[in-house]
């Protein structure tokens, strides 16, 4: 916690800022200055930015810090290391519980950037851990680890004569990291409901808003659960998918094309291709396309 009585002729505390600004994305500070404190505004617009709590009160900056532990939990060794918020993180336990089965274990985390959600608590998260890996005898601490809530994709497909002809709804939404020739990615409804823990609920949920379509859970196959980059990040995408009817199909594309959550900036667009074409579309990452001929293929 950061109690800062800033007084520019006494107590100017400018180191403190540079301590500060180490910790303001770690997901584990509180930061705390008196209401007329100088110099603070900035350091507290980002500190909101990041999601760390702000006071102005000392008793405020205690009563933060205990809401941020939410009745605490049972840690030891380098679990410690782990800022309580990201430990009861569904996807760092699954991650950990992972490495911990195949007999590795965590010698070192420090979380270098969070990215909150909508609760404040840690969307996005990256820590820079070092791993003992048991099969070779080595710790491993030159990576970071990327994570966020693991996310429901659907395949929403029209069976044709052949694979190839198999009908495809795909949304195009505007990402910031796409590479490709119109800067948007193409892929997939799909995402994250925050606290939602079925990842058949949040399937549904995300077929909706970013297509419309609304479908009987009944009707939703599973494909099980598997990460689409794990040279990089924690996160898994639960796999379902629903076959359409000519009705529904033809519903998609001569009705509203636009989508979206507009207060999460989620604005999407249907696009409807085959899966022939899918094959030899660049703008279709590898992921998309591993997926959909995962559920294409286990049909």
């Amino acid at each position: 916690m950061f109690w800062v009585p800033r007084d520019l002729a006494t107590l100017p505390g400018f180191t403190t800022n540079v301590e500060w600004g180490r910790w303001e994305s770690s997901g584990r500070v509180v930061l705390g200055a008196p209401a007329d404190a100088p110099g603070m505004r900035y350091l507290a617009h980002y500190a909101r930015l990041h999601g760390a709590p702000v006071a102005d009160t000392l008793d405020g900056v205690l009563a933060a810090g205990l809401a941020l532990l939410r009745g605490g939990s049972t840690r030891s060794g380098t679990h410690r290391e782990l800022p309580l918020p990201l430990w009861q993180d569904q996807t760092v336990r699954t991650w950990l519980s992972a490495q911990e089965s195949a007999g590795n274990r965590l010698r070192s985390a420090r979380v270098v950037w969070t990215w909150p959600g909508g609760d404040q608590r840690p969307f996005w998260w990256a820590a820079h851990v070092g791993v003992e890996i048991a099969a070779e005898g080595r710790v491993k601490d030159n990576e970071v680890v990327l994570g966020r809530p693991d996310v429901s994709a659907v395949l929403a497909y029209l069976p044709g004569d052949t694979l190839a002809q198999t009908r495809i709804v795909l949304v195009r939404e505007f990402r910031s990291s796409a590479v490709t020739t119109d800067g948007y990615v193409h892929e997939l409804p799909g995402g994250s409901q925050p606290g939602t823990a079925d990842p058949r609920q949040t399937a549904l949920a995300e077929l909706a808003e970013e297509t419309g379509l609304h479908v009987d859970p009944a009707r939703l196959h599973s494909h099980g659960v598997r990460q689409p980059a794990a040279t990089v990040s924690a996160h898994r995408i639960h796999l379902f998918s629903v076959q359409l009817t000519e009705a529904e199909l033809a519903a998609l594309e001569t009705g509203p094309q636009s989508h979206g959550v507009t207060a999460d900036g989620e604005s999407t667009t249907l696009e409807f291709t085959t899966y022939a074409a899918l094959l030899t579309d660049p703008d279709v990452d590898w992921t998309t396309i591993g997926l959909i001929t995962a559920a294409l293929t286990a049909r």
